[in-house]
């Protein structure tokens, strides 16, 4: 049952054209507002069954004629009603195809449709159709296209929308009789201005960016955008004018006056009906074709652009106004009235005159009024239909530019774009407004080309830890320290090309890896990487240990930075890629491995009974574990005792462990040491001096002062340097070593402050000198400062106390070891000692005064 309109020619579902020519749809679907489902926006109407391709088609839109329906037989289920009104069927199909339209209004016949349809999701449709017939989203135009969007339960049932053959009936009022009379008719055909042989002469296309000058340089990665100015629209139009003069038939009621006077005067009034035709000219236009087609998409093909090329979708669509006039020509009045005049008889009744009475209606007798048809694009008006006496306003042509802007920002040039010019290549395409399908892919010259140049800059940087480099002559690079970790990253900061959006500034973004190499194996996460191995560093810089076991020398650090548009491309620059043909800038860092002198350790004192127990285990058959340390601290400065540790050196009263009244080592007592060294120190030749100085300084810690020794059988000075050679080493792994050495002061010796002169004294003495006389220093400490140095190949290397570089910020491994100038012996005794002093001799408690000598006779 129709409940909507009485007007629809079918009952219930289906689609069918009434006898004007409207086209009609009933739908019947279950009520639903969520889900997916399939939706008909409109249909191509095709002349002959047949794909559209190829094929005389238009698309007409679908409107909504009335609100949904409830079934009443079935409440769950809606009727829905649609239509596409004639005027716009005659309009696409006219429009487009005017022979086609004068055949089928004039006979009938058969029509084919084909569904326009997209998918409505939750009640959302993902596509749309304009009045025009222009698609925009997901729209389909076949049935593949629809069956394949979805997984529709029931593919079968789509086929409906497809191929329906439906009878078109005539209607010949549709199309316009000629008008009576209309003796002179030309068809004019007119072009505008713009059309689609001269478009390439307007339309203009570029590729920009606001950083970069697209044309000469723009990194891969970075964006574009397309912008340009093209022609809105163009048309031919085929025009009717029609003109002429046509006999306008005219009843005119004429009234005279008859005077005569037969010897009486007689004025009489007589009316009489005449018909006549009074000429009247005329002229008007009528349009019996437009073939208007406007600026739907453009397109720009540019290997460097996503997937090739680039479109401009849906950018323009014209506001058209197109109406054919029924009342192209109105007729003016054609009953009027005239005076006809006297007319005098004479002496008898004159007779009503039979002249032409044209003169005396023409004036009286209005225009014609006429109109054009109209036509107007965006309110500009091409064929006014205004009403006009006589003669209308000829059709103004389009004769010059009505430019659209378009731009589309945001276009990223794929990363692994290679460095190279690529051309570019445009076209702009134009739909018919009537028909709706793209007509015309019109070229557009002279894009300007893309010029991909991924930037590169590399800055290999190292971290230089002279803090513990202990080189007597520093290194003039770099400085790594054996056995500690380093830090290296890769700058992507510099000059590059002198070009826009280029020059000096960061490039990390282009970079698709920063590496390292170096050429001798490091530790990165406690794994071992070989040398001469790419390492890609993944954070802004990257920590490693250098091995003990590194040769000492000087090394170059391999840098580089590889762009993101590498690839297999393996191409190298120094510094900066300025050349587009390489991908890769590279950089190197000149450096030092150097090696390490430390861990000074006092290991046994040769003072028995005292201090045996220390340093052996009961019944001496083992070492202890103990040892006095140079600091607090490891060879890296990381605490590993405190100040107040007795296992410190010097040794001191209240060092012993066990025994806290026990004084420092006696003179003349041997004591033990050791001392390590890191690095290539495994040669023959290879050692580790140690100069004395020697110190004086009270019992309660004061007067420390540097005094000289003198042995007391001859009153020579002497000092006791320790060289340790290859066999005082031990090799504790590779690139590791600890040498061992002794040393031992006689007790019987003349300690004398450093500004005597011994021998003039003894020359004022007259040789006559005593132990005790005040120029000997006794009862007190003499201590043993020592500068170390390693000897490496023959030539000074490493120093321990580094003196003459340290204020350049250098290492002394005293300070680095944490050696404790201050200590406080187990009587409270403060003592201020100077870096290096390593032994403390109790010159009271000498070897001496605890051995006697006994006679047998």
């Amino acid at each position: 049952m129709n409940i909507c309109a009485a007007s629809i020619p079918f009952e219930g579902e289906g689609i069918s054209f009434d006898s004007e020519g409207n086209l009609w749809m009933v739908t019947h679907d279950k009520a639903a507002v969520t889900g997916i489902r399939y939706t008909t926006l409109g249909w191509t109407i095709k002349r002959y069954n047949s794909p559209i391709a190829g094929n005389q088609s238009v698309r007409v839109k679908l409107e909504t004629y009335c609100p949904d329906k409830v079934d009443p037989n079935n409440p769950e289920y809606l009727y829905g009603y649609f239509v596409i009104h004639k005027e716009r069927i005659f309009q696409s199909i006219n429009s487009a195809y005017p022979e086609w339209a004068q055949e089928l209004y004039t006979n009938g016949g058969t029509v084919y449709l084909d569904g326009i349809m997209t998918v409505t999701q939750n009640g959302v449709k993902q596509g749309s159709m304009s009045e025009g017939g222009a698609l925009s989203g997901e729209v389909y135009t076949t049935y593949s296209g629809i069956a394949g969007a979805r997984n529709w339960r029931d593919k079968e049932g789509l086929k409906s929308h497809f191929d329906k053959s439906v009878y078109f009936p005539a209607n010949p009022g549709m199309i316009e009789a000629p008008v009576e009379g209309d003796a002179n008719m030309e068809i004019v055909t007119v072009t505008s201005g713009i059309n689609a042989g001269n478009l390439s002469s307007v339309n203009r296309l570029w590729i920009t960016s606001d950083e970069f000058e697209v044309s000469r340089a723009i990194p891969s990665s970075e964006c574009v955008s397309i912008g340009g100015s093209l022609q809105k629209y163009y048309y031919q139009a085929t025009y009717e004018h029609h003109y002429g003069t046509k006999a306008v038939p005219v009843t005119a009621s004429v009234t005279y006056t008859l005077t005569w006077n037969d010897g009486r005067t007689h004025r009489e009034q007589v009316t009489v009906t005449k018909s006549v035709e009074v000429p009247r000219e005329y002229s008007y236009w009528k349009i019996r074709m437009i073939n208007l087609c406007y600026l739907k998409n453009a397109e720009v093909r540019n290997g460097a652009l996503p997937d090739g090329n680039v479109r401009l979708e849906n950018l323009y669509y014209p506001n058209v106004t197109v109406q054919k006039n029924t009342d192209s020509m109105t007729l003016p009045e054609t009953v009027v009235a005239v005076d006809g005049g006297v007319v005098a008889g004479g002496t008898t009744r004159p007779a009503i005159p039979d002249s032409d009475i044209l003169p005396l209606i023409d004036n009286k007798t209005g225009k014609i009024i006429v109109k054009n048809d109209v036509f107007s694009v965006d309110g500009e008006i091409w064929m006014n239909g205004a009403a006009c006496e006589e003669k209308t306003p000829e059709p103004v042509t389009l004769s010059d530019e009505r430019k659209q802007s378009v731009q589309k920002n945001d276009i990223q040039i794929p990363g692994a774009t290679a460095n190279q010019i690529y051309e570019s290549v445009g076209t702009a395409e134009y739909a018919s407004y009537f028909s709706g399908g793209i007509v015309n892919n019109a070229m557009v010259p002279d894009i300007n080309p893309v010029a991909v140049h991924t930037p590169v800059v590399c800055v290999g940087m190292s971290t230089d830890d002279i803090g513990f480099n202990q080189q007597i002559i520093p290194t003039k690079y770099k400085s790594l320290i054996l056995g500690r970790t380093f830090t290296v990253s890769v700058g992507t900061a510099g000059t590059h090309l002198d070009e826009k959006g280029y020059g000096t500034r960061e490039y990390r973004k282009y970079v698709k890896a920063r590496q390292v190499k170096f050429p001798f194996p490091v530790v990165s996460d406690g794994r071992q990487i070989a040398a001469d191995s790419w390492i890609t560093i993944l954070s802004e810089s990257a920590e490693f240990l250098l091995p003990v076991s590194v040769p000492e020398g000087d090394y170059n650090i391999s840098y580089r930075s590889i762009a993101i548009n590498a690839e297999n491309n393996v191409a190298e620059q120094k510094y900066a890629n300025t050349d587009k043909n390489n991908y890769i800038a590279t950089g190197s860092v000149r450096v030092t491995v150097i090696g390490r002198l430390y861990d000074f350790c006092v290991t046994n004192v040769i003072d028995y009974p005292r201090w045996e127990r220390v340093f052996w285990k009961e019944g001496k058959t083992a070492r202890t574990d103990t040892v006095y340390f140079s600091g607090t601290n490891d060879l890296n400065g990381i605490r590993q005792r405190e100040p107040d540790s007795l296992y410190l050196v010097p040794l001191i009263r209240g060092s012993h462990p066990y025994d806290s009244s026990i004084h420092a080592p006696g003179l003349g007592y041997r004591m033990e040491f050791s001392i390590k060294t890191i690095g290539s120190m495994w040669h023959a030749e290879d050692s580790v001096e140690l100069v004395p100085t020697y110190y004086y300084m009270e019992r309660d810690g004061s007067s420390l002062r540097q005094v000289n020794l003198y042995r007391k059988d001859d009153l020579q000075e002497f000092y006791l340097p320790v060289s340790l050679k290859a066999e005082d080493r031990t090799i504790t792994a590779e690139g590791m070593q600890t040498w061992r050495g002794s040393y031992q002061i006689p007790a019987d010796v003349y300690i004398v402050n450093a500004g005597v002169d011994l021998a003039d004294y003894v020359a004022q003495k007259k040789g006559r000198i005593r132990q005790k006389d005040p120029v000997f220093l006794r009862d007190g400490y003499l201590i043993v400062y020592f500068s170390i140095q390693s000897i490496k190949e023959g030539n000074p290397h490493l120093d321990y106390e580094n003196r003459q570089n340290v204020n350049n910020g250098y290492c002394d491994m005293w300070k680095t070891e944490g050696y404790q100038t201050v200590r406080v012996d187990s009587e409270g005794h403060v003592f201020s000692f100077q870096e290096g002093m390593v032994f403390v001799f109790d010159q009271k408690k000498n070897m001496h005064t605890d051995y006697t000598s006994v006679g047998t006779h």
